[in-house]
């Protein structure tokens, strides 16, 4: 792995792109956010929260302090808007239908989990409005098979309501590589965990 290809951040430059984005969600989306003492404050951790839509990522970032990488599906990086937000939140572009070229993005995760940093993948891949997806185990398996670290579920519910939507984001317990005897019994485990941290 060629680390120093890898870019490191502006931590302070992080803090102002979340300012940013809680000034522009936040007359649109008001935030619920409940489990957030079970995000690890000092190691690293892979969050797999419920994927509802493109704003999942910069809600997400702007719920918990610590700086996140996140794993993003390759068509979130076509669109301007969301590409610049993403990108600056710390986002990672994934090609599904050529992994291959997702190489460089697969060796960043690693690295940053050795580093003691906290990375977002999203179990069902694309977008399930108020149902669940299928979990894919490809980046799940890669993760559990070379780092030893902690995994969060994550439960995301929008409700409409007057003015704003509301957002419910609940953070599960986080369990280890060793509470489980292979990948797919860990994405069973949290697949099960996001829908009913999402009232699914």
């Amino acid at each position: 792995m060629h680390t120093s290809a890898i870019p490191e951040r502006n931590r302070l430059a992080v803090s102002i792109v979340k300012l940013a984005s809680r000034a522009f969600l936040s007359p649109f989306f008001k935030l619920n956010i409940r489990g957030i003492e079970n995000i690890p404050a000092n190691k690293s951790f892979v969050l797999l929260p419920k994927h509802q839509r493109w704003e999942d990522i910069p809600l997400i970032a702007i719920s918990i302090e610590r700086p996140l990488y996140f794993v993003a599906k390759q068509e979130l990086f076509n669109n301007f808007l969301s590409k610049r937000i993403i990108a600056m939140l710390g986002g990672l572009p994934l090609n599904r239908e050529k992994p291959n070229r997702s190489r460089f993005t697969f060796s960043t995760v690693l690295h940053k989990l050795e580093q003691k940093e906290g990375v977002v993948v999203f179990p069902e891949g694309t977008y399930y409005k108020n149902h669940m997806g299928s979990g894919h185990t490809g980046f799940i398996r890669m993760i559990y098979t070379n780092v030893k670290t902690v995994f969060l579920p994550a439960g995301i519910k929008y409700s409409n309501a007057f003015g704003r939507k509301l957002v419910d984001i609940t953070f599960g317990k986080p369990v280890g590589n060793n509470n489980f005897n292979n990948p797919k019994e860990l994405l069973d485990y949290i697949m099960n965990e996001i829908a009913g941290l999402s009232s699914l």
